[in-house]
């Protein structure tokens, strides 16, 4: 941020910008389980009911603080393969 602001960028746009992008790059990783597990679904054909898209949507929520824990993933694949319908 202060490399930002020697290169002539104003702090009030400092401050907002780099927060923000980096909060929207934290969501990234949320978005993309959710995305995954919809798309594999997609692919193979099989129905999704409202409950397993809810669940997905609990992972997401749950995925917002994982993105900076290296093998978080697994954790995820290991609750969603619980689940016989997404299996």
């Amino acid at each position: 941020m202060r490399k930002l602001e020697r290169m002539g960028v104003k702090q009030s746009v400092v401050g907002l910008v780099i927060p923000t992008g980096y909060s929207f790059n934290l969501d990234a990783f949320s978005i993309y389980l959710t995305l995954a597990v919809v798309f594999i679904a997609q692919a193979t054909n099989t129905p999704l009911s409202l409950g397993d898209l809810l669940l997905c949507w609990r992972l997401a929520g749950d995925s917002k603080g994982a993105h900076g824990i290296p093998g978080s993933a697994i954790v995820f694949h290991a609750t969603l393969n619980a689940v016989p319908t997404v299996r």
